[in-house]
C-alpha cells in the first residue's frame, strides 16, 4: 500500500467538523493538555504549522483561540475536510489548509512560532531530513510539540498492533530516547517528555471491534477512562510519546 493511499485509508471514514473540539474530547486530549500548557506563552496571532494537520481539528481550535494556522497533509480527502470546515466555521481567515508531502515540499519559507508534529514521522522514510526541516522553520525560542508511537506499546509488544501499523503506514516506533536524541540532533533543546496512552486507551483506537466505543465517551467519562488509563500506564507502560522542545 502506498503512503498516499495509508493515509487514505486513515481517512476513509472521516467526516467535515462541525464545531470546535473542547479541552476534554477524548481522541485529543493528551494534545491538547499540552497545547494549552504553551500557548499561553504566545501572542495571539502567532503563526502555527500543524504538519499532518489530518481534517483541521487542532487547527482550528488554535484558529478559534485567534491564532494564524498553516495546515499541511499528504491526504486530498483530509485536506478538502479541512477547508470546508474551516468556511463553515468562520476561520478560513485564520486557517490555510493545504495537500502537501512533507518529504518533498520545502518547510522553511516562514519562520513559526510553535510547529506541531503529531503522529507524523513514524510514516516518514526520512525522519531525520523533515525535522531538521521543521528545525530550520522555527523561529528563534520557538516551539516543536511532537509525538509518536512507543515501542513500549503494549499491544505493539504482544504482536496485536501490526496489522495497524500496516495499515496506516507506520514505518517504525520510537523509544523515548531515540525520541529525544532524534529531537536534540536537530539544533532543538528538549525541555519537557510525556508519556501517553496506556492498554486501554490504545486498544480502543487500535482494535477495530472497539472503536465505536470512542464516540461514546464524553463528559464525565473523558474524566473517568483518562483516570483508568493512566492506572494502564503504570501497569504495562505506554503507547505514546510527546517531546516538547525549543529552537
Amino acid at each position: 500500500m502506498s503512503s498516499k493511499s495509508n493515509y487514505n485509508y486513515f481517512h476513509k471514514k472521516s467526516k467535515q467538523t462541525k464545531k470546535i473540539i473542547n479541552d476534554n474530547n477524548y481522541t485529543y486530549r493528551s494534545l491538547l493538555f499540552i497545547l494549552k500548557k504553551y500557548i499561553k506563552k504566545l501572542p495571539l496571532k502567532s503563526l502555527i504549522l500543524d504538519v499532518g494537520c489530518g481534517t483541521g481539528n487542532i487547527s482550528l481550535y488554535l484558529a478559534n483561540i485567534g491564532f494564524e494556522v498553516f495546515g499541511i497533509d499528504v491526504s486530498p480527502k483530509a485536506v478538502k475536510l479541512a477547508q470546508k470546515s474551516s468556511k463553515s466555521l468562520k476561520l478560513n481567515n485564520l486557517t490555510t489548509f493545504n495537500i502537501s508531502d512533507v518529504n518533498k515540499v520545502s518547510l522553511e519559507k516562514e519562520k513559526y512560532c510553535l510547529i506541531i508534529c503529531s503522529e507524523v514521522i513514524e510514516h516518514l522514510k526520512n525522519d531525520k531530513k523533515v525535522l531538521s526541516m521543521i528545525s530550520n522553520s522555527l523561529k528563534k525560542n520557538g516551539l516543536l510539540i511532537i509525538s509518536v508511537p512507543s515501542k513500549n506499546a503494549p499491544l505493539f509488544r504482544w504482536g496485536y498492533a501490526d496489522k495497524f501499523d500496516a495499515e496506516v503506514g507506520h514505518l517504525r516506533r520510537y523509544s523515548e530516547s531515540e525520541l529525544i536524541s532524534l529531537v536534540e540532533n536537530q539544533n532543538l533543546k528538549v525541555i519537557e517528555t510525556k508519556k501517553t496512552e496506556g492498554l486501554l486507551r490504545n486498544s480502543l483506537f487500535i482494535l477495530n471491534n472497539l472503536g465505536w466505543i470512542v464516540r461514546f465517551i464524553k463528559g464525565p467519562l473523558v474524566i473517568i477512562f483518562s483516570l483508568l488509563d493512566n492506572l494502564f500506564i503504570r501497569l504495562f507502560k505506554e503507547s505514546q510519546i510527546f517531546v516538547i522542545a525549543k529552537k
